[in-house]
């Protein structure tokens, strides 16, 4: 895929397996990835500009490698927060 690869509402709707209106929500809140109005008014995405706004999002749920750090870590081996 190209970084210049530009996508239709349609084809960024489809990839994440949202709906149009779904999209309309996020676009008024103004939490969706750039995005350019061309004069004939359809919307085009630039791949990526996807990408950049999937990147930004926040991770949840487990991180193997954050436990993994916490137990190995010297700050893990410390004193309890509090204790002087």
């Amino acid at each position: 895929m190209s970084q210049h690869e530009r996508l239709t509402v349609s084809d960024f709707c489809e990839e994440l397996g949202i709906s149009r209106r779904t999209w309309e929500e996020w676009r008024v809140r103004g939490v969706t990835p750039k995005y350019r109005k061309l004069y004939n008014g359809k919307i085009t995405i630039l791949r990526k500009d996807v990408d950049s706004w999937f990147d930004a999002l926040p991770v949840n749920g487990f991180d193997p490698d954050a436990t993994q750090t916490a137990q190995t870590s010297p700050a893990a081996h410390d004193e309890p927060v509090g204790v002087r």
